[in-house]
């Protein structure tokens, strides 16, 4: 790559454009977007300061990608539409090919941009609904997951189109099999495509070990240093786990619910019940699935049938992986990950080649916060949550409704009547309370005698097993005696024997139909259940 000199309309520091396709690039020097001209340089006003979230990547990365090398020469930072900030990275590949790097929530996803044909199903703006089918070609179908206005939030280096300081972004994001990924962007009346999939740090060849040796500025990799600030109502000392992600943090001294602006600003919003306290403690350490976490918020949540039904939720974090979740529902745990590839209607999801039936849907609403969030959660928060099941996972949707829904249609079905702007997948692992007790090193979990709707059954396969093995030997007992010693027929005893050892695992089928009716009991879906 061959670079070009120029000097910045506004201060006259040199400004380096070094890809031909970059038409945009942000001057060290005073921030200025300068793009290119004609047959001059112009200043497109001075845009903010990129926001430091400890990314492992950084302007003068390289890595491969498929075994092509590339560089990052660019980054841009969005506002999401519910707070937040997305960063994108501006790849360059030999040949000046180029694409984009998006990191979220720690999730990445590389796109490149593609032309839209005539065979190609793309909405109009005015025309996007979350779970809207969109076709790609023939063969390849999306899902709009996601739709908003975002803004310009930061930039630096150099961007391969024009932008404008606090600029709109109107984009729509979508999934598709096989952890696809496409993003539609919406400016004036040009729409573009960029598609892609989801990928690794060890898909693209980064990691934070090779971030601090590539780094010639020694840029640190990611990691829980924790940020202390003041809270405004009572001046109690608080600490940010993930200063670079939260959007919202709760005092544990005042029980005030607090708005983070930039990882550095404190405002204050409500005040929230302070009797509720999360069973395991905030800034505990956990491994599960080799990852080493830190619980930094704690969620309860409730949906409403013949009664209010509440359960909690764990928020875990860690730089690299980014946030997870530990669901605790009737005194049993989940571990809840984000997924994309699903295919749900209304009654059944798909998810790797594997059925999930439907177990309920409900309205949920936020009860309670504690700790800190990645977005700017509120008491009252309310979303169409439907779980899917195939013990031990869940397939859990959650769609987030446009428009704030009345807390008197709360418990009804009025969910079909409502557009969302938002769907977020999980999938949700069945962990049992040993599993969580190793993790985070305590002991005497309180258990439940309530059947969990991902609950896997008990393990019947050895008794199945050894069964016909007990007949034999009864069998073969019989025989010695009757041949050998009293030459009589087959014994009473053994008949009795061996009618007992069949009821066994009789029981045990019984048992399993009573484990899995146990399960469905609470369900609105129940399948034993008749209609009549």
């Amino acid at each position: 790559m061959s670079k070009t000199d120029a000097s910045c309309p506004n201060c006259g520091s040199v400004v380096e454009f070094t890809v031909s396709v970059s038409l945009v690039a942000v001057c060290r020097s005073c921030g200025s977007i300068v793009a290119r001209g004609d047959r001059r340089l112009e200043d497109h006003g001075k845009v903010a300061a990129i926001i430091q979230t400890k990314s492992v990547f950084h302007l003068g990365q390289t890595g491969r990608y498929r075994d092509h090398p590339y560089e990052v020469v660019g980054h841009i930072q969005y506002r999401h539409p519910a707070g937040g900030i997305w960063d994108e990275w501006y790849l360059v590949f030999p040949g000046d090919r180029w694409a984009w790097l998006a990191e979220a929530q720690g999730k990445r996803y590389l796109t490149r941009g593609r032309k839209i044909t005539h065979h190609m199903s793309i909405p109009k703006w005015d025309e996007l609904t979350v779970g809207k089918q969109v076709s790609l070609s023939s063969d390849i179908h999306f899902r709009i997951q996601e739709f908003g206005i975002a803004h310009l939030a930061g930039a630096e280096g150099e961007i391969p189109f024009i932008a404008n300081a606090n600029e709109a972004h109107r984009f729509a994001d979508l999934t598709g099999p096989n952890e696809g990924f496409a993003t539609l962007t919406y400016n004036e009346d040009r729409i573009e495509l960029f598609l892609g999939h989801q990928v690794t740090l060890a898909e693209v060849g980064i990691s934070a070990e090779t971030v601090r040796r590539q780094s010639e500025d020694d840029i640190e990799p990611p990691s829980h240093e924790a940020i202390g600030l003041s809270c405004p109502q009572c001046g109690g000392s608080l600490e940010l786990r993930a200063p670079d992600q939260s959007q919202r943090v709760t005092c544990p001294f005042c029980a005030s619910l607090l708005d983070v602006e930039e990882g550095s600003k404190l405002q204050f919003l409500a005040t929230l019940n302070p009797e509720i306290k999360p069973l395991l403690p905030l800034g505990i350490e956990a491994t599960l699935f080799g990852v080493k976490y830190t619980l930094v918020g704690f969620v309860r949540r409730a949906v409403l049938f013949d009664a209010e039904y509440s359960w909690d939720e764990y928020l875990l974090y860690e730089p690299t992986s980014g946030f997870r979740w530990l669901v605790h529902s009737d005194l049993h745990w989940s571990f809840v990950e984000p997924v994309n590839d699903v295919k749900a209607t209304t009654s059944v999801a798909t998810y790797k080649g594997i059925r999930y039936r439907l177990f309920q849907r409900a309205w949920a609403r936020v009860l309670h916060v504690y700790g800190e969030f990645y977005w700017k959660i509120s008491v009252g928060d309310i979303v169409l949550a439907t779980d899917f099941i195939a013990p031990p996972r869940m397939i859990s949707v959650e769609m987030t409704p446009s428009k704030p829904v009345p807390s008197g249609l709360i418990g009804d079905e009025s969910w079909s009547f409502y557009q969302y702007s938002e769907t977020v997948y999980s999938l949700g692992t069945y962990l049992p309370h040993e599993v969580v007790e190793k993790a985070f090193k305590i002991k005497s979990l309180p258990r439940g005698a309530a059947v969990a709707p991902n609950q896997p059954p008990p393990n019947y396969f050895p008794i199945f097993v050894a069964w016909p093995f007990f007949i034999l030997v009864l069998i073969a007992i019989d025989l010695f005696h009757t041949f050998f010693v009293q030459k009589s027929v087959v014994h009473a005893w053994t008949a009795i024997s061996i009618l007992l050892l069949s009821l066994y695992p009789i029981a045990m089928i019984f048992h399993r139909f009573a484990f899995d009716m146990s399960r469905w009991a609470d369900s609105q879906f129940n399948p034993y259940q008749s209609d009549s």
